[in-house]
């Protein structure tokens, strides 16, 4: 049996989050979009927080869009699916730490998008 499929559902998120970030399966860029559903469906059942979700999302599609190691294909499809995960950031943002989070992964983005 494939490692996979022994993996609990965070597990499973946190495995294709690593295969994101490393671009493991460039040919393969429904695995983005696959992740971003991943976290927000483990939210939704309750398996991570809203704020956890979209906050790990945002860093692992941040640090793939600048690794500048990775297919820049790879990096331009990470930064495609940042702005909408930024936008749930803001919403969720309650504390100072949180806004202040969001602001600094922002400031990341735009770099990113010059």
């Amino acid at each position: 049996m494939h490692y996979f499929c022994k993996l609990s559902p965070r597990g499973k998120w946190s495995y294709t989050a690593m295969r994101v970030r490393c671009a493991l399966h460039p040919e393969y860029p429904d695995m983005i979009e696959q992740f971003v559903r991943m976290g927000a469906f483990l939210a939704q059942r309750g398996h991570v927080g809203d704020w956890e979700a979209a906050e790990h999302t945002v860093r692992v599609l941040l640090d793939s869009a600048t690794d500048a190691a990775l297919p820049p294909p790879w990096r331009e499809r990470c930064l495609s699916h940042v702005g909408s995960q930024l936008e749930l950031l803001d919403e969720m943002a309650l504390t100072g730490e949180q806004r202040g989070l969001a602001r600094w992964h922002r400031q990341r983005a735009e770099l990113a998008f010059d």
